[in-house]
């Protein structure tokens, strides 16, 4: 092999490696979280009681989900954080119940909970994961991509995963934690360029997500004094959605929980837990002193 050559394989070698290195890095960071999520995230990896297993193994998009359970294991529930990287209340009110469930345990059923779903985007501060320029940007986003593919583009095999878990553990409700960026009476200044609107719970049509919705949006209202923070309700989450996917492929009840971004985290973060622990609450998952507010 001649001098040239060598150096060439030299640096090749050097490039994938130092490609590595960043992969692994990335995936392993955890400086997108707050203080707190980092807190309740490293005390989750030292104590694997709750840690049930791995989507994505092997792949810089690796990411845990955490099992609940009770004496009784159904119903069975998911909980999905981190759907978009730019959505920071979904994934950090995700690890906050993650610490609430580790100290007020089911009545019934088994709670699982994925906090980072879509973990590069999270890492990156991004709605989606990147795409080849050939590609639909949506092929990026997992909230786009449900049911999903064995194969092919990481979000679809994300979304895959995650169908084919709801299928396997017979999982009978599913909320979805989201934000954005603006209020209800905002969106329409937008001209259906932003079709959800913050402050919102958006929920499957069947009679159980129905009731749910009502119920637990008119308990949240009742704490809320501003009229522009108060929740409204909207039937029929976006197609290709994880929600849309409950209702559509498994008809189980699905919600999309939306936040607006022009509150304070913290604030919206409480929002997140106060809805879902009501709904779970209403599900008899928790006594009724357990109910969440804020």
């Amino acid at each position: 092999m001649n001098y040239h050559r060598l150096n060439f394989y030299k640096a090749l070698f050097g490039t994938i490696l130092i490609s590595l290195l960043f992969t692994y890095c990335d995936s392993n960071r955890s400086d997108y979280l707050s203080e707190f999520a980092s807190q309740i995230k490293r005390n989750f990896s030292h104590q694997r009681h709750y840690f049930y297993q791995n989507l994505m193994p092997g792949t810089k998009h690796e990411t845990a989900v955490y099992r609940f359970q009770s004496e009784s294991p159904n119903p069975g529930i998911i909980v999905i954080g981190g759907t978009h990287g730019d959505e920071p209340a979904g994934f950090e009110a995700a690890y906050r119940l993650l610490d609430y469930l580790s100290k007020n345990h089911p009545l019934k059923g088994t709670i699982y909970v994925i906090p980072e779903a879509n973990k590069m985007a999270i890492i990156h501060g991004e709605r989606r994961i990147p795409v080849p320029e050939s590609v639909a940007i949506d092929a990026g986003d997992l909230n786009r991509c449900y049911p999903g593919r064995p194969e092919g583009l990481p979000a679809y095999r994300l979304a895959y995963q995650i169908t084919e878990f709801i299928k396997i553990h017979q999982i009978q409700l599913l909320i979805d934690l989201h934000e954005s960026p603006y209020f209800a009476h905002e969106i329409h200044a937008f001209e259906g360029e932003i079709s959800v609107p913050g402050q919102c719970i958006i929920y499957t049509g069947n009679e159980i997500a129905s009731r749910l919705s009502h119920v637990v949006c008119e308990h949240i209202n009742q704490q809320i004094s501003a009229h522009e923070k108060k929740f409204t309700l909207k039937e029929g989450p976006i197609e290709n959605s994880a929600a849309w996917l409950a209702g559509a492929h498994f008809k189980i009840p699905g919600f999309t929980i939306e936040t607006c971004k022009k509150l304070p985290l913290e604030k919206r973060i409480q929002f997140h837990l106060a809805i879902t622990l009501n709904i779970l609450k209403e599900m008899d998952i928790f006594q009724d002193s357990q109910k969440g507010n804020f």
